[in-house]
């Protein structure tokens, strides 16, 4: 028999694409440049395996991290050396902070390039260090390598794998150009003959396992109203916690970013729990109301928790997340994993009784009110009467044509105002629900729903993408691949006319920042698509329109349909003013406070709300701070906030790097019976000797006089400043 030859072994970049097929990656986002090409070349030799050539490097990395919501496994785009790497950088570090694994592969320098001190392109010029790339992806990435040898190019590759799978992050590959397409003995014989790739598993510790499900019992026994409350990360752990569920019959809460999985026609599901948006408002009921809650693989954050969880709220609660559980205020367990102690307490946890005096969390859901949540009306956020077409008839008719029909659904909504409309609806079993919630990208859904779509469409399933206008500027590239790749997704799109999320959150709605360049959205899919393809657009500006265009996309099931929905600038969701609110009042609180008083606030009341910014956020900022001001109740008022955000009423405070040279000169001569015009003199003079010594203290003066009659200010240039001790006189202007 004869030795096999050098060509009939795989070549790293056939070794690296079987196993990704093997890992079910079908596709590979990418953005071809020149340190890349021998590693596209030999990826594209691998049957099966399909290279979607999207806009940009930031699309690649938004479309892999769809493909991999979709799969529940792994997503991979491959970009050029450093300039490409760091336009998808947004992509991963989002991809890193949603807990979503995608291999980022970046095809760099040759070897021998990497030994040689020579400059190259695309770098930041700096031939001594080669390691720009890394350092900038370290933060968001769980794992880097690089591949410039072929004797452990690929122990490398299935430990980058691996790591991306087993910690749920994104991993850095680099490949050097000269490794992927010579065959070398290590990556074995073709056909392909390759060890299969061994899954990473989380294995508890079995005693703390015993442990922590122990103390999990001891918890919940005797508890009358038990609750289940559901986040992102339980979207490894699906199955364990439908029969965690079903084996004790306690009502079950999702959190937004968790909503699709867990079935919403289960008979424990209650809701969407988004604290200040539940619908019904009873959900909220239900969550206070419940003595005990189980919180499974949740991740607190403000986005869909609103505050972090109080000492009251930890002690009547319990916390499993990947291999970690806390039990109420006392006991931590590690080694554990989620889906075990699921599985360990399904047939340990006593099931929930309706019989029990208080019949649980469940019957006093069934007894409550099924109505909305009251939230302020505030025209200004509110659709006018008669206009022809409302958002809210647009996602009615999604829930009652896409979503009710016999088509399988999956449903990808944008940060946007869509997220406070959508998170409501009712999805059949089995609907997938994505949303990008805590790294909050706009634009996000548009690239990953081509990412998405192009996985789950093999399976039998349809994805609808909400998306805002705002964000599909930033994106908008990746729409002719729709059509160009067969895609059949729906993509609603909303046109009012610029950034309606941003517009309730900004102090001053109407500034000119919120809006964009006009786009005629329609045309632009058109032209996007251009005959590539099976593709329709709609854009509907009526009821009529736009129940028919809905209805159009529902038929055309082979077809990638784009609907461009044009809507008032004011049409924002019913909880629009509740959040702008909200939001207000913990970053424009003087404005709240001004505009609920019909009238300007006390000084007091300033200088104590900017105490609370300084004091709870000490720890990031690094600024004294000056409240001062007249008002009807206490006249002239000073305060001062020094570093740490403790608040001083005083007669004259003094601050900043110049401060230091003219204390004892301000508290020299400082009186309290100043005449306006004798304080102005003292300000003017202190500041000239500040300036006099101090290189940072500036080169000239500006003041404000507060009084009863209104504020006057005034600026004297440093040639009209006198000189002090020491200094040359101003020359003449000649």
């Amino acid at each position: 028999m004869d030795s096999p030859g050098a060509r009939d072994y795989l070549c790293a970049g056939e070794y690296l694409g079987y196993r990704l097929l093997e890992l079910g990656v079908t596709h590979v986002f990418n953005v071809p440049g020149d340190f890349n090409l021998p590693l596209l070349d030999s990826l594209a030799k691998v049957p099966g395996l399909t290279l979607v050539n999207t806009c940009n490097e930031l699309n690649s990395a938004y479309a892999a991290d769809g493909f991999a919501r979709a799969t529940g496994g792994l997503g991979c785009c491959v970009t050029t050396f450093l300039v490409g790497a760091l336009s998808a950088i947004n992509g991963v570090a989002a991809s890193y902070a949603e807990e979503i694994p995608v291999l980022s592969i970046v095809g760099v320098p040759s070897t021998r390039q990497y030994q040689g001190m020579c400059s190259l392109h695309h770098t930041l010029g700096n031939a001594e260090d080669m390691s720009q790339e890394v350092d900038c992806y370290r933060p968001v990435t769980c794992y880097q390598t690089i591949l410039r040898s072929f004797t452990d190019a690929r122990y490398l590759i299935d430990k980058a794998l691996t790591k991306a799978l087993k910690q749920r992050k994104p991993v850095l590959l680099e490949v050097c150009r000269d490794i992927p397409m010579e065959p070398h003995s290590s990556f074995g014989l073709r056909p392909p003959l390759m060890t299969p790739f061994a899954l990473p598993r989380t294995v508890s510790d079995p005693a703390a396992l015993e442990a922590a499900g122990a103390a999990v019992q001891r918890f919940f026994a005797g508890k009358k109203m038990p609750l289940i409350v559901a986040g992102r990360r339980v979207r490894t752990c699906q199955d364990a916690l439908l029969k965690f569920a079903s084996a004790v019959g306690w009502g079950l809460l999702v959190q937004h970013d968790a909503k699709g999985m867990f079935p919403e026609d289960h008979p424990s599901f209650i809701g969407c729990y988004f604290p200040g948006f539940s619908s019904p408002a009873s959900i909220a009921h239900c969550y206070e109301a419940a003595d005990a809650i189980f919180f499974v693989g949740t991740h607190f954050n403000e986005m869909n928790f609103g505050s972090p969880p109080d000492e009251a709220l930890e002690q009547r609660s319990v916390v499993a997340y990947k291999q970690h559980v806390l039990v109420g205020h006392t006991d931590a367990f590690n080694g554990v994993a989620t889906e075990e102690l699921l599985l360990h307490l399904a047939g340990r946890l006593e099931p929930s009784s309706s019989s029990s005096s208080s019949g649980g969390i469940l019957q006093l859901f069934k007894a409550l009110p099924s109505d909305p949540p009251a939230f302020p009306h505030d025209p200004n956020f509110t659709a006018p009467p008669g206009v022809p077409l409302t958002l809210s008839y647009v996602y009615d008719q999604v829930q009652q044509q896409l979503l009710a029909g016999d088509e399988a659904m999956a449903v990808m909504v944008d940060t946007s105002d869509s997220m406070l409309r959508t998170h409501t609806m009712k999805l059949p079993e089995g609907t997938p629900y994505e949303l990008q919630i805590f790294a909050g990208n706009i634009g996000w859904a548009t690239p990953a729903g081509l990412g998405f779509s192009l996985a789950q469409q093999r399976a039998g399933r349809r994805l609808l993408v909400c998306q805002g206008d705002g964000g599909l500027q930033m994106t908008a590239g990746e729409i002719g691949n729709y059509a160009r790749c067969g895609s059949n997704a729906i993509i609603i799109l909303v046109n009012n006319n610029g950034y309606l999320i941003e517009r309730y959150l900004s102090p001053i709605p109407d500034s000119g920042y919120n809006y964009l360049p006009s786009w005629d959205y329609s045309k632009v899919a058109e032209g996007m698509c251009n005959s590539s393809g099976k593709y329709k657009v709609f854009k509907v500006t009526t009821e009529a329109q736009a129940c028919a265009a809905i209805a159009a996309a529902k038929q055309l099931r082979g077809h990638f349909v784009f609907i461009e929905v044009v809507v008032d600038k004011r049409d924002a969701a019913p909880g629009a003013a509740a959040l702008r609110q909200g939001f207000v009042s913990r970053h424009f609180r003087i404005a709240e406070h001004q505009a609920e008083k019909n009238g300007p606030v006390d000084v007091s009341t300033a200088a104590n709300l900017a105490m609370q910014l300084s004091y709870n956020n000490k720890n990031m900022l690094q600024a004294g701070l000056i409240i001062a001001g007249w008002d009807k109740q206490g006249g002239g008022s000073v305060y001062a906030i020094p570093l740490g955000g403790t608040l001083l009423k005083v007669p004259y405070t003094i601050g900043g790097s110049g401060s230091a040279y003219i204390t004892g000169w301000c508290d020299k001569y400082w009186r309290d019976d100043f005449t306006e015009e004798e304080a102005r003199a003292f300000v003017v003079k202190a500041l000239t000797h500040a300036i006099a010594r101090d290189a940072s203290s500036g080169g000239c003066v500006r003041t404000v006089t507060i009084t009863q009659a209104g504020v006057k200010r005034d600026f004297i240039p440093g040639t009209k400043l006198a000189a002090t001790f020491g200094e040359l006189p101003t020359p003449a202007s000649r």
